[in-house]
Parts: structure tokens; C-alpha cells; sequence
């Protein structure tokens, strides 16, 4: 990633924030009040300044936007619509935990008759169990089980909660210390080829998982490279899906000493 690159990047998200507070009818006062300098804020969404990560984190709690999150949600399981508005409140919510417990019940899990409704169920469950416990090797294999439903095995196209899927399993199986890529590489190369049956905002998180997961293992510049991409995904798809995300994403590795990523 070039200096250009990373200029651009910042500029991009920066204009994200000023976005995001512009849509909630607050101020730059507003939202600089005990949190830092307005010119300093101005700055950030001017593209001249990259926050601190504290200070991103601080900002995006008064505007009330989630940060880091999993869970992607927007996925509904059709023929429960009660039990799945539930599901989707509490990710959102981002309790895991009770999330867990809520998705823990076999006679909720009966009333799944589609194919497609339990895809939904077990991308949650598996989600909600690495969030709550942090095992991976269980998550990992809800996640198996909700790719195990699609048909054929190997598509040629797929929808994007699958390609979601196979990103958030092989984002958790590498904080088990896998060293595999696969699912990431699937799921980018579908969306490059234009080979997703559906346009869903959930495909910016394929992009920000990968990133995350590069950025952990030292990647940096291969991770700079793939955060990029998903940032120009989102511009071109006209969703702010994620963005808030890879903006903090941006600063926490920017705070390691290397700015541009290699």
C-alpha cells in the first residue's frame, strides 16, 4: 500500500464519519464535547488526520455506531419471522451470550423446514458461540454446517451469506492458529467475478475479516491491499456497510508504527 493509497483510504473514511454524524442531525460540536478539539475532529473527517483508535472508538459510541463487530446481520430466516426478528435484535445488540442461549433450542431449531433457514440459523449460532466462549473449533463446525447445506456443494455462483460464511470460518479457525486462506480467497474471487447471485451490504464484512486476520499475522501490506479493495467495494456498491469498521481496522494497525502498511 503506497502513502497514496493510505492518504486516500483516511480521506474516504474520514468522509464516512462526517457522513454518519451529518445523518444523526449532530453537530461538530456535538459530537467534539469532551471527547477532543472540534479542529481536530474536522480534521478527521477532512481526511487530514487519522484517530487514535481510543479516539475513533469514543466517537462512534456517542454516534451510536457498532464497532468490530462479527456478526453480520440482515439475514432472515423466512418462515419464523418472530424467532428470527429476535436474533437479529440481539446481534445487533451484540449480545452474544444471550444470543447463544436464545439459539440453543431444539424445539426453535425444529421449526426450520428450508435449506436456507437453517444456513441462516447455524451462520448465527456459530457467530454467538465463538463471541460468548471463544471456541473456535465449535464455532468453526456450525459454520461447516451451514456450508454443508448449500447445493450443489461447488457452485458456480453463490449467494452471499455463504461467501460471509466461509469468510467468518476461516476468520475464526485462524485465531486457532490456521494458516489456510481458502475461505477468503473463494469468497474475494466470487465477489471480483461477479459470480454473487445476490448484491447483500454483508459482503464488505468478507473484506474486513481478511483484513483484520492479515493485519494480525503481520501481513500488513497484503492487508492494507485487501482493505482497500473492500473500501472501494463498498464506494462502488453505494453502502456504508462495514466502513466504520475498516476505519478503525485503519488506526489500530497505523498505531503499530507503519502508516502506509509496507
Amino acid at each position: 500500500m503506497t502513502n497514496e493509497d493510505f492518504s486516500a483510504l483516511v480521506s474516504c473514511l474520514g468522509h464516512q464519519l462526517q457522513c454518519e454524524r451529518q445523518q444523526r442531525g449532530i453537530s461538530l460540536a456535538e459530537l467534539a464535547t469532551g471527547v477532543c478539539p472540534v479542529g481536530q475532529l474536522q480534521a478527521i473527517e477532512a481526511g487530514q488526520m487519522l484517530p487514535t483508535p481510543a479516539l475513533l472508538t469514543a466517537l462512534c459510541q456517542r454516534l451510536k455506531l457498532p464497532l468490530q463487530q462479527l456478526i453480520q446481520t440482515g439475514y432472515v430466516m423466512r418462515r419464523q419471522l418472530t424467532f428470527s426478528r429476535r436474533v437479529e435484535t440481539l446481534a445487533q445488540r451484540q449480545q452474544s451470550v444471550k444470543l447463544m442461549a436464545y439459539l440453543d433450542n431444539h424445539d426453535r431449531l425444529a421449526t426450520l423446514r428450508t435449506d436456507r433457514d437453517l444456513q441462516v440459523y447455524y451462520y448465527y449460532y456459530g457467530c454467538s458461540v465463538f463471541q460468548a466462549t471463544g471456541d473456535a473449533v465449535r464455532a468453526s463446525r456450525y459454520f461447516q454446517t451451514a456450508l454443508a447445506l448449500m447445493t450443489p456443494q461447488r457452485p458456480r455462483q453463490y449467494q452471499s451469506l455463504e461467501l460471509v460464511t466461509l469468510a467468518t470460518q476461516n476468520y475464526v479457525d485462524a485465531w486457532a492458529g490456521r494458516q489456510d486462506d481458502a475461505g477468503f480467497t473463494l469468497a474475494v474471487n466470487m465477489i471480483r467475478e461477479a459470480r454473487v447471485l445476490d448484491g447483500h451490504d454483508a459482503l464488505g464484512t468478507v473484506y474486513y475479516l481478511y483484513a483484520a486476520t492479515l493485519f494480525r499475522r503481520g501481513q500488513a501490506k497484503l492487508a492494507g491491499q485487501i482493505l482497500q479493495e473492500g473500501v472501494n467495494w463498498a464506494i462502488q456498491q453505494q453502502t456504508s456497510a462495514r466502513l466504520v469498521d475498516d476505519f478503525a481496522l485503519l488506526a489500530t494497525y497505523a498505531a503499530t508504527g507503519h502508516p502506509a502498511f509496507g
